[in-house]
Order: C-alpha cells, then sequence, then structure tokens
C-alpha cells in the first residue's frame, strides 16, 4: 500500500496474550522500544474502532471428601457468580467458565456435560426441557442413562458457548440451572457427578471478571471472590489487563481511511464507545507520540530488528 509518512511499521503477534498476558512479556523482552505509535486489532462481531475493558480472572478450586460433595460445592459457587452476574451495569461482567475438557480461560465451553443421580431420566429430561427457552440461543441437549454411578443420568449439553464477556446463556449456564432446579425441587437423596470423571474431588472453576474501567477492577474482583471464599479451598489470580481508551481523533481518521476507495469503501466502520471484550492491550500504553512535526528521525532507524516469534 503506498505511503508517504516516513517510518517503518512493523506486525507483532502475540503469545498467550490470554493466560500470561503477552504483550507485557514481549514488551519486558524490548519488543516495543522505540515505538512512537501503536495500534492493536481484536476480532469481534462488527467493525469498529472502540475502547477495551479491563480484565482478570479469579481460579477457585474446590474440594469434597467425595466426588459427588465436591461437584455439588463447585455449582453452588456457580450458582452465586451467576446470580450476582445478573445485578452488573452493562458492560460489566462477571462469568464464570467450568475448567473442563478443551478449556481455555476465555472462553465458556461448547459442550457441557452433568450428572444426576437418584432423579429418573424422564424426570431430569422434563426438568432440563421447561429451562431450554428461547433466551439460551442455538443451545440443545441429550439425556441418557449413565451406569457410572447407581441410577444415574448424563445430561450432555451444547451450544455456541462464547467469549466469556459476551455474558450469554451458554450451556454451562444450562447446566447451572439444571443443578439449581433440582437442587431445590425437594427431592431425597439427589447428588451430582461429573460423567467419565467421577473419581475428581478438586473440580475448578475461573470467574472473568470484566468491568469497564480499570479503577473498578479491585473492587468487582473482591465482590466476586467473597462470594465464595467460603466453599473454596483456594482462589488465585492471574495478570490483570488495564481498560484501553481510544481517543476520537485517530480514531476517525483510521475510520476515514477505510472508507476510502483504496480500502474497498468499507462503510460499515464506525467510532464505538462499547467495550465489547477486555484485552491485555493497556501493557503497550508507555508509548508516547512525539509532538514533534519533524518525523525524519524515523527514517533513520534502520537498525530496528525483526519482532520476536
Amino acid at each position: 500500500m503506498p505511503c508517504d509518512i516516513p517510518g517503518r511499521i512493523r506486525v507483532l503477534g502475540t503469545p498467550d496474550e490470554e493466560n500470561m498476558g503477552g504483550k507485557g512479556l514481549l514488551r519486558d523482552a524490548g519488543a516495543f522500544d522505540g515505538v512512537d505509535v501503536w495500534m492493536m486489532a481484536h476480532p469481534t462481531s462488527t467493525s469498529a474502532v472502540q475502547p477495551m475493558g479491563a480484565r482478570v480472572d479469579a481460579q477457585a478450586n474446590f474440594v469434597g471428601a467425595t466426588h459427588a460433595e465436591a461437584v455439588r460445592t463447585a455449582y453452588e459457587a456457580l450458582v452465586l457468580i451467576t446470580d450476582f452476574g445478573t445485578t452488573l451495569p452493562a458492560g460489566t461482567t462477571a462469568t464464570p467458565v467450568e475448567d473442563v475438557g478443551m478449556f481455555a480461560i476465555n472462553v465458556v465451553a461448547q459442550k457441557i456435560m452433568l450428572g444426576i443421580a437418584v432423579v429418573g431420566l424422564r424426570d431430569v429430561n422434563e426438568t432440563v426441557g421447561a429451562l431450554l427457552d428461547s433466551t439460551y440461543v442455538g443451545v440443545n441437549y441429550t439425556v441418557a442413562a449413565d451406569d457410572e454411578v447407581e441410577d444415574g443420568v448424563a445430561v450432555t449439553m451444547e451450544g455456541p458457548g462464547g467469549h466469556a464477556s459476551e455474558g450469554t446463556k451458554s450451556p454451562l449456564r444450562l447446566s447451572i440451572e439444571t443443578f439449581r432446579n433440582l437442587t431445590n425441587s425437594g427431592r431425597e437423596g439427589v447428588s451430582f457427578f461429573l460423567p467419565g470423571n467421577i473419581t475428581a474431588t478438586e473440580p475448578d472453576i475461573t470467574i472473568s471478571v470484566r468491568p469497564r474501567y480499570t479503577m473498578d477492577l479491585d473492587s468487582l474482583l473482591k465482590n466476586v471472590t467473597s462470594l465464595i471464599t467460603s466453599k473454596a479451598k483456594s482462589i488465585t489470580t492471574d495478570r490483570p489487563y488495564p481498560a484501553l481508551e481510544v481517543l476520537s481523533t485517530p480514531g476517525d481518521r483510521f475510520i476515514n481511511l477505510m472508507h476510502d476507495a483504496d480500502h474497498d469503501s468499507q462503510a460499515n466502520w464506525n467510532f464505538s464507545t462499547i467495550a465489547p471484550a477486555a484485552t491485555d492491550a493497556g501493557f503497550v500504553q508507555d508509548a508516547v507520540l512525539d509532538p514533534s512535526p519533524n518525523l525524519s528521525r524515523l527514517q533513520e532507524r534502520s537498525t530496528v530488528t525483526d519482532a520476536p516469534r
């Protein structure tokens, strides 16, 4: 693409951006040294220049004397977190993620299995079917007898899952509501298990805590962890990500650039104040724009090494 601005453009990929804060590691290794302006791209459902929220993950470990006790305790915590999440303002979420299968801390699983003992297959099917309304977009389930435990029924719930920032009603949410309903049903002796994993006595869950602004991160995390402190054996947190704000002037210029014919007249680009997700982009916010109109010094930087791979 023709460009009349003297300087060098480098494109860097970010390894392990969610778990360890990849941009922070790149910064510490000097990958952004000598950079005057940086931009980041994050996939989302719309084409927009927009801010990103803050984020920290809390990993909670639960222990039970038996598998059934451990699963019950973990699901009791999931109920508490789910209910708390419904009280948060727009743009702020606290989303639980069950650490099972192809686990990723920022993705709500597309498939969740919950086992129920003592309740018959027909009753389980009717319970889940009554919960599955139009608010569970794309979610479905199947029930089957499970001989891993006596009188066991396994419910397999599948659906789109989604990014932890979206707060949509996922297969995990359906399993949480199934647990809640059967626990409160008054049936005696109801217990729960994880099909295919009935010996585990230390299940984990992750709560993705995502306020709109960095200043709210500590208080929101404190509120979340206080809900489950009495149930969890331990709660640890990963590296917090600050929010990313976007100035209107460079944002508008980028949008105008995307609108022109050289970029296929992408008229669907807009400026948004909504933060669709959290990001680790804030780790490199120490870049400073040179106020000098003389940018010739950028041309002299011919010794800048390639980005680490």
